[in-house]
């Protein structure tokens, strides 16, 4: 088993489901993209790392703020 599904193991269907979506929307993006995603009391979270995250960030920031939720 690898380390990516181990960690879907132990995610819940809604944190699997924010991998699965999030991998497909930043492959559009960026090439080398590895999604990370944890659960905790607050909710899940996220963590995308690129060797570009300019890409994703966007100038001044605008297709970040777009993209985050909280």
């Amino acid at each position: 088993m690898t380390e990516t599904e181990a960690e879907a193991a132990t995610l819940s269907d809604r944190a699997a489901e924010a991998r699965q979506v999030t991998e497909k929307l930043a492959a559009f993006i960026a090439d080398d993209v590895v999604v990370n995603v944890t659960e905790d009391d607050v909710g899940i979270h996220v963590n995308i790392e690129t060797e570009t995250p300019g890409l994703l960030i966007g100038r001044k920031g605008n297709t970040l703020d777009r993209k985050s939720t909280r």
